[in-house]
């Protein structure tokens, strides 16, 4: 070959090589020209929902009990037009007066209705006043048997206290009431309760009383504990308070008490026997200042069982009352002892030598010193039902019975107890509240806590605070994608009924 073809030759394998360069180069600049292009129609179509999607609030309604106070909300919203769907599980909402501020999460798969168990309710624990008049809503779906009266402390409670007045037909006339002594131990009962619905918030507490004062041809406090000497002034005070007939004293006490907490829309109720103590020991002859039955249905109170603390011994029995067991050592209790609705062992008994799991004031402990501590150990709240195990901020309770059925179960319960080596109980200071979302109307294709484009939906919640006349309120409306809506209004200046229209004053 001549020189001149091999020059030419190779002049031509770099021009083809040029060429493949450039045909590589071309193709990189027009794969990364569509990707900016797509990335910058991403980022654009991003832009416009994060500003196009909004959450209009149509209407407000305040809801009380017709004392002044409004206790609920119900905000009827819908989108903005041109608005992408919101999901409501990720949507936060806050609701602010002159003093306080209430974070709420949704509660998935709730009613609109004031109810621990089937709706919503504040997490805040806010101190209640006396209440003698039903709940608003029934309870529409139970699967607790009438034998369960009292099988954990949730939700709605309806407490009947009879006051026992002796008559001297039988025993002597020793102790008589004063409508002063009542009034106190009615305040003491209601101090007690407000006790555990601010140490668990969760628990969604609600109560109501029904009260009573009967004769009895006995005086109680004179006389011992036994159920043979209680059973003679029981069945006294059963017949005058309208308690069917039955086979024995506990069957008439439950048939009475499934009767009050149908009257009272409640989950649970029970008997509080209150016996005037004031001119004798302030206990029972030869026995204590109090007793119950684990899980109801009654409890006994001496009027005067513990000069000036008395809220201290009614939250210990009513502790019993919602399943806990007794830990000090005289009451001769075990470390495996089981107790509640979940049969948790008794792991905080103070019981020699010291073997159990934890070993620290309670309330169920005895004396007053777990009350003024706000000290109620992990294992006696667990008995309760008042426990968290996987750690959703509901109580096992309604994760078990209301939520997903594979969320926990009684047996995890008991494992995960157990299992914890630090027995440490906290409620979560960024989970405030819950809310609950139900559809008014909805699109064709509904979706499950997700407010479309031709969705209106009913969001109800309980405010932090009841909230009396001519108050300011703002909702902030949250969603994770879009904006934030603000909804400023105020209450009316008459809050007279038990439904009150309020309107957005910006």
């Amino acid at each position: 070959m001549s020189k001149k073809a091999v020059i030419g030759t190779g002049i031509l394998i770099i021009f083809l090589a040029l060429l493949l360069v450039a045909a590589i180069v071309g193709g990189v600049i027009l794969t990364m020209s569509s990707s900016v292009q797509e990335s910058t129609l991403r980022t654009g179509r991003d832009a416009q929902q994060e500003v196009g999607t909004h959450v209009r609030v149509v209407e407000i309604v305040g809801r009380g009990q017709g004392t002044g106070e409004i206790d609920d909300l119900q905000a009827m919203v819908k989108l903005e037009s041109g608005s992408q769907a919101v999901g409501l599980s990720s949507t936060l909402i806050t609701e602010t007066t002159v003093n306080t501020t209430n974070v709420l999460h949704l509660k998935e798969n709730a009613a609109c209705k004031r109810d621990v168990f089937l709706g919503y309710f504040s997490a805040r624990g806010t101190p209640q006043e006396l209440k003698t008049d039903p709940f608003p809503d029934p309870v529409d779906v139970w699967p607790f048997s009438s034998y369960q009266t009292s099988a954990m402390l949730l939700g709605k409670v309806a407490i009947a206290i009879v006051f026992l007045e002796s008559n001297g037909t039988v025993d002597p006339n020793y102790e008589n009431w004063t409508n002063g002594e009542q009034d106190y131990i009615v305040a003491d009962t209601l101090e007690a309760m407000n006790w555990y619905a601010r140490l668990e918030p969760r628990a969604g507490l609600q109560y109501t009383f029904d009260i009573y004062e009967v004769e009895t041809s006995y005086e109680p406090v004179t006389r011992n504990n036994s159920q043979a000497n209680q059973s003679l002034w029981i069945s006294e005070a059963l017949d005058q308070i309208g308690a069917p007939s039955g086979p024995s004293l506990f069957a008439r006490e439950r048939d009475f008490l499934n009767i009050l907490r149908m009257r009272m829309n409640a989950h649970w109720a029970f008997i509080m026997y209150v016996v005037d103590s004031s001119e004798t020991v302030g206990q029972f002859d030869g026995g204590p200042p109090g007793y119950a039955y684990l899980n109801g249905p009654h409890t006994v109170i001496a009027s005067d069982g513990y000069p000036g603390a008395m809220p201290a011994l009614i939250a210990h029995e009513f502790g019993h009352i919602f399943g806990a067991n007794d830990e000090y050592e005289s009451s001769g209790c075990a470390c495996t002892d089981t107790a509640g609705y979940f049969n948790i062992e008794t792991q905080n008994c103070d019981s020699p030598p010291a073997g159990c799991f934890t070993n620290i004031s309670s309330l169920m402990r005895g004396g007053i010193i777990g009350y003024y501590t706000d000290a109620l150990d992990y294992f006696a709240r667990a008995q309760m039902g008042l426990i968290d195990t996987n750690g959703n901020d509901i109580l096992d309770p309604v994760d078990i019975l209301f939520e997903s059925p594979s969320g926990v179960n009684v047996s995890q319960t008991r494992i995960n107890l157990l299992s914890n080596t630090q027995y440490e109980y906290t409620v979560s200071a960024d989970r405030i509240g819950f809310f609950s979302a139900e559809f008014e109307r909805s699109v064709d294709n509904p979706v499950d806590n997700v407010l479309q484009r031709g969705d209106f939906m009913k969001v109800c919640h309980e405010l932090g605070r009841p909230v009396g006349e001519d108050e300011e309120i703002r909702l902030n409306i949250v969603p994770k994608v879009g904006t934030t809506t603000i909804t400023e209004f105020l209450t009316p200046q008459v809050i007279a009924r038990e439904r009150e229209y309020v309107y957005p004053v910006k």
